[in-house]
């Protein structure tokens, strides 16, 4: 698999998002880990429609998620480094083939960090002890990427 890289204006903004999401990883695998030598043995691991806690486990089981939060970084980083693979609403020509390269690998680094902030966000809501957690509070979170992914629709198809 041959690895596409940047050429264009989008390759420094792509850098300054990697460099933020690993900072982020690393800044919340630190805090996860803090906040769990505090935790008490058993915390909420399950919140149901109505935001109340209706489930509770070990405090190991942060670390599943925590697992999932860095395999989402993983995956999502790995994917984004190969735009030529995806699957685009408009034709790719030679003449728009860069540009629509750089809009997606753009694109999937804002769905990463989005993504790590929501994994983020449910572990330390586990680890503080919070017994209800705002539907709106995650309301908002899926919101931002939809609207992230509406965003990257809309730029990608204006600019055929």
């Amino acid at each position: 698999m041959v690895k596409w890289q940047a050429k264009y204006k989008f390759k420094k903004i792509n850098n300054i998002l990697d460099i933020l999401t690993f900072i982020y990883i690393i800044v919340s695998i630190i805090t996860i880990i803090f906040l769990w030598m505090n935790a008490p043995d058993r915390i909420p691991v399950h919140y149901g429609f109505d935001g109340k806690a209706n489930a509770y486990g070990s405090k190991n089981a942060i670390f599943i998620l925590l697992g999932l939060l860095v395999v989402a970084y993983m995956a999502i980083k790995l994917i984004s480094n190969y735009p030529n693979k995806f699957n685009y609403l408009i034709p790719i020509t030679d003449l728009n083939r860069e540009k629509q390269y750089n809009i997606v690998a753009t694109f999937m680094r804002i769905l990463n960090l989005e993504v790590i902030s929501l994994f983020f966000y449910l572990s330390m809501q586990s680890l503080m002890e919070k017994t209800n957690v705002s539907s709106l509070e995650i309301l908002g979170f899926l919101a931002i990427i939809f609207a992230t992914i509406a965003v990257q629709i809309f730029v990608s198809l204006r600019n055929r």
